[in-house]
């Protein structure tokens, strides 16, 4: 059960804490919790070994399965259950312990990180400046994971030091807060002095010598506010590394042209060299960023300069003019590169220069795959102007690549989507983990795209079957799956399903089955089961029946009665000749269901309180 902490969550969203207090069904559940963690130490390893697995957790980013078990405390943290934690923590567990060299709060930080977990464990006395020689203090890692106003603002009423260096990264608060940072209310509020009296250094350098505003350049999408706050605040855009590189380096290499118009602004050298002779418009040259070589001349960058290899911005222009030739490596095309990396100029000018979206690399993954991947792990606006691009010349591989249309729910592109149902990509098939377009696209909050999605699923939803599937073993099916032939009268209740089941996700449906004339010695019009007979499996019963699907799976068959001593309540409407048609309806929003006959609506008792 690799989801179970998903249940206490979910319990502890519709409980309050005053309602869970010494509340006895709580307290059932604690005791089952205590017993695991320290009676069945073994099988509380095992659960941690499909928790790990399951959440694929790695070296970086937590503990991996072979490093040993975690104790309890740092579990319960690190899943971000309050109501756990804290009855560990009353039950006497130690916030100090350190477990697979971890803190409780490191190993929160490296979890759920949630406000209400790191309120709880502060409160308690947790030490927000504890770190090891393998793990950074909490403050530091929790602005990768929450980087959120509210919990940095309990970091520092809580004693945080906002003015150490960590011994892991050898990066400041800022460097990690400028490696993800969205809101200008948190550098602000880190750049205020803590209760020590000190506060973040916007020009601290890490052992690389770079600073926060090198880290901050170095991303695809720099937020523009945060930028501008970062020059308003102090934050040098001359400062060299060790390398001699600038924050315009950094920019030329991640490609974004709308922060280096920033800096721009305020940089003294445009064309300062690296310790390879290497200039801005080198990199950006031969990264072919188009648009940040445009920025570059505009601003008077040198286009002549050479580096130390006598080498000029051309020729690293002129070094991926060959289109279709691959690297012997990965047998990479340029589109292949400038694909991977979302440079969408450059795969524009590639493709119109003819270059084959269809090459596929040594893994055989074509351009569009690869843009893809990236996609799915950062989520950032250039790879959806590259896989739109790409999908427009290969048009086959976008239609079958389940893995795209995953994304494009995922990410909410509903240009993407709509390209892809234009194609007649079927947008309604699960992925491998069982997930529809819709249900990302909904899980992930993507308004637009689960409405146009909910459309395409509604033109589904109306399509009739074709055919008959899954057979028992006593029923056969002819070639053209509409005929079905039972080889015996001696069966128990049985469904079968069709090609196009329900979906388990919809909130209400009807449908409807006619009954026709059926070709053997004799078809009861009501048949009930035999007097002689007592067991369920003997009888054979044609009442109407209920067949309950979940995620597209038939799971059981009901018929459509309550059953009182064993026999078939007669009542003519219930009758099913030739002919009839008996529908059934429901509503699981309203959480009713009804039956029909030839449009006829039947009372039912079993129906009335469902």
């Amino acid at each position: 059960m690799p989801h179970w902490y998903d249940h206490i969550k979910r319990a502890e969203s519709l409980w309050t804490r005053e309602e869970r207090v010494n509340n006895p069904r709580w307290k059932v559940l604690f005791d089952l919790l205590d017993r695991l963690v320290y009676e069945r130490t073994e099988d509380f390893a095992k659960c941690q070994a499909l928790l790990f697995n399951h959440r694929e957790v790695d070296e970086h980013l937590g503990l991996p399965w072979d490093r040993g078990t975690w104790k309890p405390l740092h579990i319960a943290a690190f899943l971000a259950l309050p109501s756990w934690t804290e009855h560990l923590l009353d039950r006497g567990e130690s916030l100090e312990e350190i477990s697979n060299d971890r803190t409780v709060l490191q190993a929160a930080a490296k979890g759920e990180g949630s406000k209400e977990i790191l309120e709880l464990l502060l409160q308690r006395g947790a030490d927000s400046n504890a770190e090891t020689d393998k793990r950074m203090p909490a403050v530091h890692s929790w602005l990768w994971t929450l980087p959120s106003y509210e919990c940095m603002e309990l970091f520092v009423r809580h004693g945080a030091k906002l003015d150490t260096i960590d011994k892991v990264n050898g990066w400041s608060v800022l460097h990690y807060f400028a490696d993800t940072a969205e809101d200008v209310k948190v550098l602000d509020l880190l750049l205020k002095d803590d209760v020590n009296g000190n506060h973040a250094d916007i020009n601290a350098k890490d052992e690389a010598g770079e600073t926060p505003l090198h880290v901050l350049m170095s991303r695809r999408e720099v937020p523009a506010d945060i930028l501008a706050s970062f020059i308003d605040r102090g934050a040098n855009v001359n400062v060299e590394d060790k390398d001699s590189e600038r924050p315009l380096y950094e920019a030329s290499i991640a490609g974004d042209h709308a922060a280096m118009e920033v800096i721009l602004l305020s940089v003294t050298d445009i064309d300062d060299p690296n310790d390879y002779g290497r200039r801005a418009l080198h990199q950006a040259a031969w990264s072919g960023y188009t648009d940040c070589v445009k920025t570059l001349l505009k601003w008077k960058a040198d286009p002549n300069i050479l580096d130390k290899h006598d080498r000029t911005p051309l020729d690293d222009v002129e070094r991926r003019l060959t289109i279709e030739q691959a690297d012997l490596r990965k047998g990479r095309t340029a589109l292949h590169a400038a694909a991977y990396w979302g440079q969408v100029g450059s795969v524009r000018l590639l493709l119109e220069h003819g270059a084959d979206a269809t090459i596929k690399d040594k893994d055989g993954k074509t351009a569009l795959e690869l843009a893809c991947a990236r996609w799915v792990l950062s989520g950032q606006q250039h790879f959806e102007d590259t896989i739109e691009l790409l999908v427009d010349k290969d048009p086959t591989s976008a239609v079958n690549d389940r893995d795209l249309h995953s994304s494009a729910a995922a990410n909410g592109s509903k240009r993407i989507l709509e390209k892809l149902h234009h194609l007649q990509a079927d947008l309604t098939k699960p992925d491998d983990f069982g997930w529809t377009s819709l249900m990302l696209a909904k899980g992930f909050g993507h308004t637009d795209a689960e409405k146009f999605l909910q459309r395409v699923d509604s033109a589904r939803v109306e399509t009739l079957p074709t055919r008959w599937v899954n057979m028992p073993a006593h029923v056969e099916v002819d070639a053209t799956g509409t005929v079905l032939k039972c080889s015996s009268t001696d069966i128990p209740p049985t469904a079968i399903s069709t090609d196009k089941p329900l979906r388990g996700d919809l909130k209400s449906y009807y449908f409807e089955v006619t009954s026709k004339k059926m070709d053997g010695v004799e078809q009861a019009t009501y048949p009930e089961r035999p007097h002689t007979q007592s067991l369920p499996s003997a009888s054979v019963r044609w009442e109407p029946q209920l067949e309950v699907f979940l995620a597209g799976n038939r799971v059981s068959t009901l018929p459509m009665r309550a059953p009182s001593s064993g026999e078939v309540e007669e009542r003519d409407e219930l009758r099913c000749e030739p002919g009839d048609t008996f529908g059934c309806g429901v509503d699981l929003e309203a959480n009713t269901m009804w039956v029909t006959k030839n449009g006829e609506k039947i009372e039912m008792d079993f129906f009335k309180n469902v």
